[in-house]
């Protein structure tokens, strides 16, 4: 949400970090850093990836340096240019203060598009298989927005498309011999869109 109020509702995370990455809130560099970021909340929240506290500070030293140079360098800079030096200090540590507490709850909450998990064959199933019964924490993550409006509008897109790809693998089965098609359509079928802070991620498996 931080991004987004920056650029605005441009896609996913890819696509707004590219954006933000644009009109130079962030470099290259730091754009790879906020990538393994969001995938490390991402397998910590739905994987069971625990990071050590080393590098969970270092997650947190990346995020926050996100904040700090979107919310506070850039209005430092700016009291910087155009107020005297007393007014600007006292200034400056007012908008850092409101600018940290307005930038602590944007980051609070995001979405998930969560279909029920899907497998590739092993064991006992020779073709890819999903479980459309599984519990909401075991669910895959299929992709991650910053906005109910676009989560919504992706599984819009999913779910419509889904009853086509079946079609087509019922159709051409030689297109489809493991079965990957069927078993990912049958999960995009029950798409849902979820808020990352939603209890029900954190239930026990």
């Amino acid at each position: 949400m931080v991004i987004t109020e920056k650029v605005g509702d441009v896609g996913n995370f890819p696509a707004k970090l590219s954006a933000v990455e644009e009109i130079g809130f962030i470099s290259p560099s730091n754009r790879e850093f906020l990538e393994v970021t969001i995938e490390a909340g991402s397998a910590s929240a739905h994987r069971g990836f625990k990071p050590s506290q080393k590098d969970l500070n270092l997650l947190l030293d990346i995020t926050e340096n996100l904040i700090s140079s979107i919310y506070i360098l850039s209005d430092e800079v700016k009291f910087s240019l155009e107020e005297g030096a007393t007014t600007r200090a006292e200034k400056a540590r007012e908008m850092i203060a409101m600018n940290l507490r307005h930038a602590a709850a944007l980051a609070l909450v995001g979405w998930y598009l969560l279909i029920p998990p899907v497998f590739s064959p092993m064991g006992n199933h020779p073709r890819a298989f999903n479980d459309l019964n599984a519990s909401l924490n075991r669910w895959d993550i299929q992709a991650s927005f910053e906005s109910d409006t676009s989560c919504e509008k992706e599984k819009e897109r999913i779910r419509n498309e889904a009853p086509l790809r079946l079609k087509f693998a019922h159709e051409h089965p030689d297109q489809d011999q493991n079965g990957n098609i069927v078993a990912v359509a049958e999960a995009w079928q029950r798409a849902e869109c979820v808020a990352t802070d939603d209890p029900r991620l954190k239930e026990t498996k």
